[in-house]
């Protein structure tokens, strides 16, 4: 590693629009988007563009899940959120073929809350938990120390060999 001077070149990067710093995204989705953007520059560069002149992307789950060395199951919530932040749309190609996946850019006047709203993953945004690991009951704002007291109840025998005292 060496430092950057004036006269550095730089490696390879991918662009990284400024509004996905403050999009209600997970980092895996605002990663996979950034693969994705990367891969449409590619696309565009191919030619793979469509009858309506949109750049589109081929990237199956299981190849984008082994460039980002994430799980099927993490891509797939990745693009759910990526979906429901309109920040990509996937068309269907058939049964055996892998969807088409266009990659969307922000207009000059990005909306700053589309994504907060339509968030799949986040258990406080839509009042159940629908992928992820739960959330633990046990934390600073509901913990009762009468919750986590063992009670017992006195011996049979106890109460027998003390009689009755009334």
């Amino acid at each position: 590693m060496d430092y950057i001077t004036k006269t550095t070149e730089y490696p390879p990067f991918t662009p990284c629009p400024n509004s996905l710093f403050e999009a209600d995204l997970s980092a895996t989705a605002k990663l996979t988007y950034l693969v994705l953007l990367n891969r449409a520059l590619l696309s565009r560069s191919n030619d793979w563009i469509d009858e309506q002149g949109r750049v589109f992307v081929v990237y199956p789950i299981e190849a984008l899940g082994k460039a980002l060395k994430k799980k099927r199951t993490v891509v797939q919530t990745a693009m759910r959120d990526l979906e429901a932040c309109d920040r990509i749309q996937r068309v269907k190609q058939g049964l055996t073929h892998p969807n088409r996946i266009y990659v969307k850019i922000d207009s000059p006047a990005p909306s700053a809350s589309r994504c907060s709203e339509k968030r799949t993953s986040d258990v406080r945004k839509n009042g159940r938990q629908m992928f992820g690991k739960p959330a633990t009951n046990y934390n600073k704002h509901n913990y009762n120390k009468e919750n986590y007291t063992i009670h017992t109840t006195p011996d049979l025998s106890d109460l027998l060999m003390k009689g009755d005292d009334r």
